[in-house]
């Protein structure tokens, strides 16, 4: 399961990071890297579906969904707007496989 694996690979580096600065918590770390994070316009994240040739990308509800949830994926702050976009687009053709 590689997104289990993903997860431990995230936690491991929140508490890598907070082990090595006492200073901070694990949130805090979060929150420092959401603050480096840029989120992308709707025309950002269009141009971006165009390139990957995702031509029934719904841009606006992809930013709309993100918008209202903090750009949090998770509990953990995105730090890569593209690859949520691919990953959004791989769930969308699951669900319509089990659709049909």
């Amino acid at each position: 399961m590689p997104t289990k694996r993903f997860l431990t690979g995230v936690r491991a580096f929140f508490m890598e990071k907070a082990m090595t600065n006492n200073k901070h918590s694990i949130w805090e770390t979060s929150v420092n890297l959401l603050n480096r994070f840029k989120k992308p316009s709707v025309e950002e994240i269009d141009d971006y579906a165009v390139e990957q040739g995702y031509e029934d990308f719904d841009s606006e509800y992809f930013y709309d969904y993100y918008e209202s949830n903090g750009w949090i994926v998770g509990k953990v702050p995105m730090a890569c707007w593209k690859a949520s976009i691919r990953c959004w687009n791989r769930r969308v053709k699951q669900w319509q496989i089990e659709e049909n």
